[in-house]
């Protein structure tokens, strides 16, 4: 699922290679949870290399840094970590990457499992993640020296840390 086939034919000695990496997705289109105005109309989908190429096209940057992480003892999800080098405060982005690397579980099937397991108090009035199916708005949040957290087979990223006028 993740690169070449090859098929070695011993008799006529022919190798075929073939590429059948990748998954079926769906198209990139407006977000149910999230419509707007004014402003761009698309949105995550469940494929992370797609989401990863919808925030870089808008922050076009050679310090955007994408950081890779598989978590799940089964499932083996392929999470992204993004910021901005620059504008992401160190000692975040180091707290982040502990919190991700302490995470124990069988599979994570969608971003809500990761904020459950990373968020400070779970059971707190206040927000301390922001979840969101727009492209733009973790754009913005990179900008603003945020981090954004992108889980492989869901449409929905988080960003930390969050505030309540944030959310």
């Amino acid at each position: 699922m993740n690169g070449w086939s090859i098929v070695i034919i011993d008799v006529i000695d022919i190798i075929f290679a073939a590429n059948t990496q990748g998954f079926e997705t769906r198209n990139i289109d407006e977000p149910a949870s999230a419509s707007v105005i004014r402003g761009p109309r698309d949105g995550f989908v469940e494929s992370i290399d797609v989401n990863i190429s919808l925030v870089r096209r808008r922050v076009r940057n050679k310090k955007v840094r994408v950081e890779n992480h598989w978590i799940g003892t089964i499932s083996n999800t392929k999470i992204a970590m993004m910021y901005l080098q620059d504008r992401a405060h160190n000692d975040t982005v180091l707290e982040i990457q502990e919190r991700l690397g302490h995470i124990d579980i069988d599979a994570i099937l969608e971003s809500q499992y990761i904020e459950n397991l990373i968020k400070d108090s779970p059971y707190s009035f206040f927000p301390t993640v922001y979840s969101t199916e727009r492209p733009d708005d973790v754009a913005g949040a990179i900008l603003e020296g945020r981090v954004a957290i992108i889980v492989d087979g869901t449409p929905f990223s988080l960003v930390l840390p969050c505030t309540l006028l944030k959310h």
